[in-house]
C-alpha cells in the first residue's frame, strides 16, 4: 500500500495488474477491462465475468500465482 499513490484503490490496482496480462489469459479467466461504462463515465476496472471457482481452476491450470475470492458482504454494526 505504501508504494501506491493515495488516489489508488483496490479496483485501480487490480485493473493495472490485469492490463499486464495478454488477451488469451484474460479471455480464459473471463476478465474484462472496463474503461468507462458509457461516454463520460469515470468507472474503470477489471471485472471477472466468470464463476469464481471456474476462474480459479483456469488460473491453477495456467500456473498463475493468484486466485479470485468472492466479494464479502459487509456486516452492519
Amino acid at each position: 500500500m505504501d508504494y501506491f499513490p493515495k488516489h489508488y484503490s483496490g479496483v485501480a490496482v487490480a485493473k493495472q495488474y490485469f492490463e499486464c496480462l495478454d488477451d488469451k489469459t484474460l479471455n480464459a479467466l473471463g476478465v474484462e477491462i472496463i474503461e468507462g461504462e458509457h461516454p463520460g463515465s469515470s468507472y474503470y476496472a477489471a471485472e471477472l465475468r466468470q464463476d469464481v471457482g471456474y476462474a480459479n481452476q483456469v488460473a491453477r491450470e495456467m500456473g498463475l500465482g493468484f486466485r479470485f475470492m468472492k466479494k464479502m458482504k459487509r456486516c452492519r454494526t
